[in-house]
C-alpha cells in the first residue's frame, strides 16, 4: 500500500499542497483531479521525489520514503509519466527505452567494451524485452525510427511502454490522454486498463479528460487549492456540489442552483 500523511508543500508564502492524506490499494486506479492550479502535479512531484515535502510522511509498504530521489523511488517500484514527453532527441524508439535498464544492468565497461558472452546474453535479454513492450501497447513496429519523426499519439505509447520495462508496482500517469483525439483516447484507456490487469500494479492517474478519467478510475480524489475536496467513487464524485462549485466557479454554481430552486 501506499500511504499519504498530511503531505503540505510551500513555495515561499504559497501553499500549493495543504495536509494532503490518501491510500492507494493494490491494484487500485486512483484519479486525482481538479481545476488548473489545484495542485495535482505537486503531489505527483513530492510523492515522486521531484519535490521534497515541506512537512509530512509517503509511506511505501510501510516503509518511510519521504523525499528520496526519483531513481532510489524507482528501483522500489514507484514509476511515474510526465504530462511533457521525457523522450530522447535524436534517438531511435528502442534506445529511447534502454534507460528502463540502467538500475538492474549486469554489464560493465570491461563487458561492453570486449562484448563478452555475457554482455551478448545481457543485449539480447534487453532486447527482447523492449520489443515485448513496444509490442503490448502497439509500436513495435517504429523499433528502429527516430522519435522525433514518430507521431505525437505515438510518442504517449511510448512513454508507457518504458514505463512497463521498469516493472512498477505504483504508477503514475501524469495525463496520459492529453493531446490526443478521441480515438487515441479510446486506445490509451484500454491499454492502461490492460497493463493494471496484467501486472496487478495500483496506479494514480492526473488527468483532464473528465470522461476518460470517470471511466478509467475506481475511485476519484479532487483537488482545489491545494486541498482535498471530495474522494469516493466517480459517480459519487460527479454529482458532488464542491466540485461542480471548483469546476464552474462561485458566480456560474450559485447561477446553476438557483436555476434548479426556480
Amino acid at each position: 500500500m501506499l500511504e499519504v500523511r498530511n503531505l503540505t508543500k510551500r513555495f515561499g508564502g504559497v501553499v500549493a499542497v495543504a495536509d494532503f492524506s490518501f491510500s492507494l490499494a493494490d491494484g487500485e486506479i486512483l484519479g486525482l483531479i481538479g481545476p488548473n492550479g489545484a495542485g495535482k502535479t505537486t503531489v505527483f512531484n513530492l510523492i515522486t521525489g521531484m519535490f521534497k515535502p515541506t512537512s509530512g510522511t509517503v509511506l511505501l509498504d510501510g516503509e518511510d520514503i519521504t523525499g528520496l530521489p526519483p531513481h532510489r523511488l524507482t528501483a522500489k517500484g514507484l514509476v511515474r509519466t510526465f504530462q511533457n514527453l521525457r523522450l530522447m532527441k535524436g534517438m531511435s524508439l528502442a534506445d529511447n527505452m534502454r534507460p528502463a535498464f540502467h538500475l538492474g544492468g549486469d554489464s560493465g565497461f570491461v563487458q561492453s567494451l570486449f562484448h563478452t558472452s555475457s554482455y551478448v546474453t545481457n543485449e539480447r535479454r534487453m532486447n527482447g524485452l523492449i520489443d515485448e513492450a513496444l509490442d503490448k501497447v502497439g509500436i513495435l513496429e517504429f523499433r528502429e525510427s527516430n522519435v522525433d519523426d514518430l507521431a505525437y499519439g505515438i510518442q504517449k505509447r511510448a512513454e508507457l511502454a518504458r514505463a512497463i520495462l521498469f516493472r512498477p508496482k505504483y504508477l503514475f500517469l501524469d495525463e496520459p490522454a492529453a493531446g490526443l483525439n478521441p480515438q487515441e483516447t479510446a486506445d490509451i484507456m484500454e491499454l492502461v486498463r490492460g497493463i493494471q490487469q496484467e501486472s496487478g500494479c495500483s496506479m494514480i492517474v492526473v488527468e483532464h479528460n473528465m470522461q476518460f478519467i470517470m471511466r478509467l478510475s475506481h475511485r476519484i480524489v479532487v483537488m482545489d487549492q491545494g486541498n482535498i475536496i471530495a474522494e469516493g467513487e466517480p459517480a459519487y464524485v460527479q454529482t458532488h456540489p464542491d466540485v461542480i462549485k471548483a469546476y464552474l466557479g462561485e458566480r456560474a454554481w450559485k447561477r446553476q442552483t438557483e436555476h434548479k430552486a426556480g
